[in-house]
């Protein structure tokens, strides 16, 4: 009997494209069988925080 195929899929939002200076601002997965039938779905949406300066130091 042959294992079934299961599909992730995974989706990340951000607000630019570099991470030291942009946040992310959704993350979502969906778990999929070869029937496209849905299995299980997670999403989980951040807030904005304080922007973050970094400072070299010496």
């Amino acid at each position: 009997m042959e294992t079934p195929s299961v599909y992730i899929v995974v989706d990340i939002e951000t607000d630019g494209p570099v991470p030291s200076r942009h946040a992310m601002r959704n993350l979502s997965a969906v778990v999929i069988d070869e029937a496209a039938k849905n299995l299980t779905f997670f999403q989980r949406t951040y807030c904005l925080l304080k922007a973050v300066t970094l400072t070299q130091t010496r």
